[in-house]
């Protein structure tokens, strides 16, 4: 993150349809956030990949394309700091319960 002039704090919270046009739009939102709170290029393509992935994971395999289920998007900048939420409402899953990724057989 470059060092410019203070950073205002800003948060700002959506409730978004599953559909992919909602990908772009979540995309766009947080890597804007992310410029004007002062991150590099290179953090802002990632920042981008993140938050598409994370997003095209909730519309797909979350609300499986789901027009009655919402995807919740939370982008929020501090000082030195972005966090994304991202929140679908699938019926989920229980972590302990999958496959080890690791083992041969899931390889």
């Amino acid at each position: 993150m470059r060092d410019n002039s203070p950073h205002v704090p800003k948060t700002v919270n959506q409730s978004l349809d599953s559909t992919l046009d909602s990908v772009d739009s979540a995309e766009e939102l947080a890597v804007g956030m992310a410029q004007s709170a002062g991150f590099e290029e290179d953090d802002l393509v990632k920042i981008g990949m993140a938050v598409r992935e994370s997003m095209v994971n909730a519309v797909v395999h979350g609300n499986r394309y789901n027009s009655n289920k919402r995807v919740r998007l939370s982008v929020a900048t501090g000082q030195e700091r972005l966090t994304v939420r991202i929140a679908d409402e699938g019926e989920g899953f229980e972590f302990e319960h999958l496959p080890d990724p690791l083992s041969p057989e899931n390889i």
